[in-house]
């Protein structure tokens, strides 16, 4: 319907109307500005009309009302990366490149693939089996992506390794070394970088991949192969097969021993705290606070203080902090043979 047509609807209507004597000049002037807008809008967005089912509006560039209505993809085409793409699409068909994640479609006005669509640009691939990972794909990868994300199936026991399709398989590391057990988790998604001279992929862990556990707690460490859990909260480490028996066992007449043991491991027993405090070295200090285990003996120096040579050959397996109390002072051993000689105070 045009403006010319709607004029007449109009010179009827207020002709037949006797009564109230309406005026057509004032009614066309009315709505003249009414129907100059409209005509304008209807010229500008003509595109708007139109379109069969299913079809889709589309802008064509960034003009306003510069619309058209196409055709949904009817057909989905994997290609390994961009450049695998045919040199001349097809029309109604979508583009996805595996190494990228990336949907194009053919532009058959400019000759070239334009992007439609696609996540964050790296691919998603579901990795099966366990330790040797394998994802297969339709149609096959035919080159490493620099950049992946695995879906895994199941949890790695050990060093682990990736194939993908017909592809070599690749290592899988952890800050340079081999994977531990359990730092790919059943059921996770791991963010797989490949090394600049495609040797291996890197896996990135980040702190929120807490490692589980078979029972009990375990304390969280960062470690060279990346977050362990394999600290009781007790005995602070599991790694080392040191026992207290052994350690009370052992020449403490230097203050300390040299054992097998894992920094900051701890062991309890009969009455003594024994840490590792460094590199297979050992330390122990009474934890239970009882006096049999705190003070050694009484000593009777009314001749004279002792000196640290004749207090070690008195008390050769003294460890720090036991002490000894003298008629008129206070033996505390500090370690390494030497003693500290601490005058009495009487209280008053």
């Amino acid at each position: 319907m045009d403006r010319t047509e709607i004029e007449n609807i109009i010179n009827a209507n207020v002709n037949d109307n006797t009564t109230r004597q309406i005026s057509p000049a004032k009614v066309r002037a009315a709505m003249g500005g009414m129907l100059d807008y409209t005509e304008d809008v209807c010229s500008t967005k003509a595109d708007l009309v139109g379109g069969t089912t299913g079809q889709v509006l589309t802008k064509q560039s960034a003009a306003d009302g510069d619309a058209d209505w196409d055709d949904l993809p009817t057909e989905l085409v994997w290609k390994a990366d961009k450049a695998s793409f045919p040199l001349t699409g097809e029309d109604g068909k979508a583009y996805v490149a595996r190494d990228t994640g990336l949907m194009y479609r053919w532009d058959t006005t400019g000759s070239e693939y334009v992007l439609i669509g696609g996540g964050t640009g790296t691919p998603y691939l579901t990795f099966t089996g366990t330790d040797t990972y394998i994802s297969t794909n339709s149609p096959a990868i035919t080159a490493y992506p620099k950049a992946l994300y695995g879906v895994f199936t199941n949890a790695n026991t050990g060093s682990s390794t990736v194939k993908i399709d017909s592809l070599s398989a690749l290592p899988v590391k952890l800050n340079g070394q081999n994977l531990a057990s359990n730092n790919i988790l059943a059921n996770s998604i791991k963010l797989l970088l490949l090394a600049s001279d495609n040797s291996h992929y890197q896996l990135q862990a980040g702190f929120w991949e807490i490692p589980a556990v078979a029972s009990g707690e375990k304390v969280v460490t960062v470690k060279s192969n990346g977050l362990n859990a394999d600290y009781n909260l007790l005995d602070a480490n599991t790694a080392s097969a040191t026992t207290g028996v052994q350690l009370a066992g052992m020449d403490w007449s230097n203050g300390f021993v040299s054992h097998t043991g894992v920094y900051r491991e701890e062991r309890f027993y009969n009455g003594y705290l024994y840490i590792c405090t460094g590199t297979n070295i050992w330390s122990r200090i009474p934890y239970d606070l009882i006096v049999k285990d705190y003070i050694i003996d009484d000593l009777d120096d009314s001749a004279g203080v002792k000196t640290s040579i004749q207090m070690t050959a008195l008390y050769p397996n003294a460890v720090r902090p036991q002490v000894v109390y003298g008629v008129n002072g206070k033996y505390e051993y500090i370690g390494s043979n030497v003693w500290m000689y601490f005058e009495n105070k009487i209280a008053v």
